[in-house]
């Protein structure tokens, strides 16, 4: 007579895991996946984006694992560690869109700043020392900030012609704007180029 299957505990799914069976932290989440989807949406991470905080709390789980003592609950563990990893996730989307902000609006003000024909001498003097703060930035990242904000190139169309990633053009922009606030400031016209934000951020 074939004695009854003993359903493993989730220590002891934890324990062969770390032993190296290759099914046991498959089983772990499926068998806690609800408690893990709820914890993201309890945290309130956006629908679009719990997917991908979903696998980076899973890969922490993963290289965790030997840190579980067995003396707490396991679920209570799991849900710690994925609610953590969200909300790490919401504050560094927030940082984001706080370091995005400036860098769109200086974007804006560099496209749209007045012909000299037309712009007041205060102006002009901006415009002026704007392009001379442009000219001094390192040639990547000036580059970068000629195409898409003094031409009003694409950041796909930006990335083909200087032959990089996507990516990296967003990164040397961003760079190149910090770099702009901060030599803007210095010569006192900040405010004037991008806005009372601008000279905040710098």
């Amino acid at each position: 007579m074939t004695a009854p299957s003993v359903t493993p505990s989730d220590a002891e799914l934890l324990r062969r895991h770390l032993a190296g069976c290759d099914t046991s932290f498959t089983d772990l989440v499926g068998r806690h996946s609800g408690l893990l989807g709820w914890a993201l949406h309890q945290a309130g991470v956006p629908v679009e984006d719990r997917q991908d905080v979903l696998q980076e709390g899973l890969l922490k789980i993963h290289r965790t694992a030997a840190t579980f003592r067995g003396t707490e609950s396991a679920a209570a563990w799991l849900h710690t560690i994925m609610r953590n990893t969200a909300l790490t996730h919401l504050r560094d989307s927030r940082r984001r869109n706080d370091e995005l902000t400036p860098a769109v609006e200086l974007g804006e003000r560099l496209r749209y700043l007045p012909d000299d024909r037309t712009a007041d001498a205060g102006q002009t003097v901006h415009r002026i020392l704007l392009h001379e703060a442009v000219n001094q930035l390192h040639p990547g990242l000036r580059d970068v900030v000629v195409l898409t904000d003094m031409r009003d190139w694409s950041l796909r169309d930006t990335a083909a012609h200087l032959g990089i990633p996507t990516g990296t053009v967003k990164s040397r922009r961003a760079r190149a704007h910090r770099h702009l606030r901060v030599r803007l400031s210095e010569a006192g016209v900040a405010p004037a180029v991008a806005g009372a934000s601008l000279e905040s951020s710098a």
